[in-house]
């Protein structure tokens, strides 16, 4: 999927055969693996392969007491690895763009993009650090999915939020807004500043 390569009609047949992949990969190329599980809208099967069972996935590395990442899955794939590895650290980019859903969508960070994918998990929060300051994020995932949404004051965003089957709108401080809803999405019609609190009912 990088570059935008993968013409339209091929997008739900690419999306379904990399889901179905496991991760017979390195840990350089897990980076864009898993980019591109998220692009495709399937965070849940991204966060499961984090989380998998077996030696190819970072809680491996977790529970093999690493406490940076490490050059290769484990040992006996690569016996001189350093444990210093920034290219096995894919997760420490991927949580806050996809999960937390913060990024730039100018250079500069002067206009921010928030897209929170749920991936499955009930809640996640973060911060997200800029040249302009940080963005905080904090969401939960239930009957009403709600985001607590807190941007430096020099930055805006444009903001989509999970559509789930039964929500009919966003609503800001108890009031409906202006959004359309496109497949698994609703998009805000305006952008937001500062500090909101947004719910998809």
């Amino acid at each position: 999927t990088a570059f935008g390569l993968v013409p339209p009609e091929h997008a739900e047949r690419l999306k379904a055969w990399l889901a179905g992949r496991t991760m017979d990969c390195s840990v350089y190329v897990a980076q864009y693996f898993m980019e591109a599980l998220f692009r495709q809208g399937s965070a849940g099967r991204a966060i499961d392969l984090m989380l998998a069972p077996g030696d190819r996935s970072w809680r491996h590395m977790v529970e093999s007491g690493t406490t940076i990442t490490w050059e290769a899955w484990d040992q006996k794939y690569k016996p001189n690895q350093d444990w210093n590895h920034a290219w096995g650290a894919a997760p420490a980019n991927l949580l806050p763009r996809f999960i937390l859903g913060v990024e730039a969508a100018k250079p500069g960070w002067t206009h921010a993009s928030i897209a929170p994918q749920t991936g499955g998990l009930s809640s996640a929060s973060g911060r997200v650090p800029t040249p302009r300051g940080p963005i905080d994020v904090a969401w939960t995932d239930g009957a009403v999915f709600a985001l607590q949404l807190s941007l430096p004051s020099n930055v805006r965003a444009t903001v989509k939020l999970p559509a789930a089957a039964h929500t009919r709108g966003v609503y800001r401080d108890g009031r409906q807004i202006a959004a359309r809803r496109e497949g698994a999405w609703w998009h805000l019609t305006g952008e937001v500043d500062g500090k909101v609190t947004l719910e998809v009912r």
